[in-house]
């Protein structure tokens, strides 16, 4: 194919929208294209510019994987170890918010989910909503000789201060060791996800 050919067969499949900006030598020549309705100027190999559907420039899209799939197309249909990975967002916000709720480590959360620890805690710092909590009547019930301090409501169910971020939380929210006052870490779950 000769370069006026190529030119033509170019202006056919783009309806003129797509130029070479470099002089094409053969189908296997990398080139540079500029195209006309996005505006974007960008790199190609000749034949695949004018060669399969999978190859060619969409505009505002990006050409795609190895095996020729749009990054728009997330799964391929047969690859069967890819299909649980589909999660609908709002099920996703769903389940993280829950998670985060009962105080759960962001490995558990990840390994339950498969998000990314480090997107799970930008969640959890910026557009995670805390479960609004009912105001509870606490009361005294212990201290150590460090001072930390455990309440109780009227349920009987216990409340502890944490350490580090100095707010009284559901003891539930502790994590368990075996030695400690209670046998519960001084800093919350969300403390100790922090320092990791």
């Amino acid at each position: 194919m000769n370069r006026l050919e190529y030119e033509e067969k170019l202006k056919e499949v783009y309806n003129g929208a797509v130029e070479p900006l470099r002089k094409y030598l053969n189908l296997h020549s990398t080139m540079k294209f500029y195209c006309h309705k996005c505006g974007v100027a960008f790199y190609g190999k000749a034949g695949h510019i004018i060669g399969k559907d999978h190859q060619r420039h969409e505009c505002g899209l990006p050409y795609g994987d190895r095996d020729g799939y749009r990054f728009y197309v997330r799964f391929n249909k047969n690859d069967k170890s890819k299909k649980n990975a589909k999660i609908d967002g709002v099920k996703l916000v769903a389940q993280l918010d829950e998670l985060l709720n009962e105080g759960q480590p962001y490995q558990t959360i990840r390994n339950k989910t498969g998000v990314d620890i480090h997107l799970i805690d930008y969640y959890a710092n910026t557009l995670f909503k805390k479960a609004e909590e009912k105001p509870v009547n606490l009361t005294f019930f212990k201290a150590t000789a460090r001072g930390r301090k455990v309440y109780i409501d009227e349920a009987g169910k216990l409340y502890m201060e944490c350490n580090n971020c100095q707010e009284v939380k559901d003891i539930n929210l502790f994590q368990n060791t075996k030695i400690g006052f209670l046998g519960k870490l001084p800093f919350c779950k969300n403390c100790a996800n922090k320092k990791q």
